[in-house]
């Protein structure tokens, strides 16, 4: 289970910000995504929405994401999903101490569902009792995208992170993936197990396909209102409390955080072309929002 895992902590924010599928596809007939330039009197920078997941008809690109990142001098993503170290250190992070295991901290009655949905991979509970919630719920779902036709190692940062790479461009990160999980692991065992049924129930009622379609057509049309619409029904079905601290501590804070990074980079004179999740880059709270508010000049392209 341990490699399962590691094969899609890539996906870190796929479950949690049920927008993952929605950025997925620049189709080879030319489909761009949407992309936006900021720009301030020094600098500009490019951000494009990320997918973790994705598959092959997402490339190539269309010329406008192209343009972008070869006028930048670097590329940013959320966390380098090249850097294996970082992703198994934060798997480490995100297992039980022993003696603590998932069936103590787990109401009776979600563990048996979720021991009953495990069976249908063949996969047995005592392979995820080393997981937090959290943890179980992300992998499930990569699970379920991975037989959707999603595939980590065709992300949309996993491509930028190699085409970085290849053409000798700094990487760098906005967060990382230890910090990501620091940010799970903070979330109340209310919500992480809100989270894990929610993911539950969508795999026992078959959701996700229509979930991957719709966001993904939506991404496709260039519909942000859409695509946003279809975040905030996924927040919905959390209680309402839980929803405001799912929105709080994995949306409106990072925004805050990756906005102000972004700022930094306005400030100076090398260009960026910055690939981040496109729940960051919807609604009032966005990190486009945030910077728009600062005097900074964004528009779509």
């Amino acid at each position: 289970m341990h490699r399962s895992v590691a094969r899609h902590l890539s996906s870190l924010l796929l479950f949690f910000a049920a927008f993952a599928a929605g950025n997925a596809l620049a189709q080879k007939s030319g489909v761009t995504p949407l992309i936006w330039e900021v720009r301030s009197q020094a600098n500009a920078v490019y951000l494009l929405g990320s997918i973790h997941l994705g598959r092959s008809d997402m490339y190539p690109m269309g010329p406008v994401v192209e343009k972008a990142y070869q006028a930048s001098k670097i590329v940013v993503l959320e966390a380098d999903p090249t850097d294996q170290e970082s992703i198994m250190g934060a798997i480490s992070a995100s297992l039980y101490e022993p003696p603590e295991s998932l069936q103590k901290n787990l109401p009776g009655p979600l563990l048996a569902r979720l021991s009953r949905t495990l069976e249908r991979y063949g996969i047995p509970l005592e392979q995820a009792q080393p997981m937090k919630p959290f943890l179980v719920a992300i992998t499930l779902a990569s699970m379920e995208y991975a037989i959707a036709g999603f595939d980590p190692s065709l992300g949309v940062d996993m491509h930028f992170a190699r085409r970085a790479r290849q053409d000798g461009k700094p990487l760098v990160e906005l967060e990382s993936f230890g910090g990501q999980i620091a940010l799970m692991n903070n979330m109340s065992s209310r919500l992480q197990e809100s989270l894990l049924q929610e993911t539950l129930e969508s795999i026992d009622n078959g959701e996700i396909p229509a979930l991957v379609d719709s966001m993904v057509n939506a991404w496709k049309s260039g519909d942000g209102k859409k695509l946003q619409d279809a975040v905030s029904a996924e927040e919905r079905k959390l209680p309402a409390a839980l929803a405001q601290e799912f929105h709080r501590k994995l949306i409106s804070d990072r925004n805050i955080a990756m906005a102000g990074k972004i700022e930094t980079m306005l400030k100076k004179s090398v260009a960026a072309f910055i690939a981040i999740g496109a729940a960051h880059l919807s609604g009032q709270d966005s990190v486009l929002q945030i910077l728009s508010e600062k005097g900074y000049r964004v528009r779509p392209l």
